[in-house]
């Protein structure tokens, strides 16, 4: 199992050693679109949500997530975030919903594209329940 660098040697998880790296500055973007099935796209776009908005929710899950990487995570790094965007756009003419995360961090000693992953998809989980029938695509 050499050739994954959460495991040891013996295949035993272990946390990556990163005290020899020098600390830098990093940002990390990530976007990530959910196609929405036509009844929530309407719902959505129509601002008829009973619970209010949305979008506002879901970003807010997304910083949230953010936040909590190293408990979502196995084996990541904590990292103290010095700044979180999440954005959830509607697109009319995809019928889809752009998810973007952008994230900063100072004193970084690994890279800051991990932190971005949860809150992209906490955003997404936040939009659509267990029983949407919609199609999840991330890139």
């Amino acid at each position: 199992m050499g050739e994954y660098t959460h495991f040891d040697a013996d295949g035993r998880p272990t946390l990556v050693d990163v005290s020899g790296k020098s600390v830098t500055k990093r940002t990390a973007w990530a976007e990530g679109w959910l196609y929405l099935p036509d009844e929530i796209y309407k719902t959505v776009s129509n601002g008829a949500v009973k619970k209010g908005d949305p979008f506002s929710i879901a970003e807010l899950g997304g910083i949230m997530g953010a936040k909590r990487t190293p408990d979502l995570i196995p084996l990541c790094h904590t990292i103290r975030l010095d700044n979180v965007k999440v954005r959830c756009e509607l697109d009319h003419e995809k019928k889809a919903l752009k998810i973007t995360c952008e994230a900063t961090a100072s004193e970084v000693r690994t890279p800051a594209e991990s932190p971005r992953q949860p809150r992209r998809h906490r955003a997404a989980w936040d939009m659509v329940s267990n029983n949407s029938q919609s199609k999840n695509r991330y890139r």
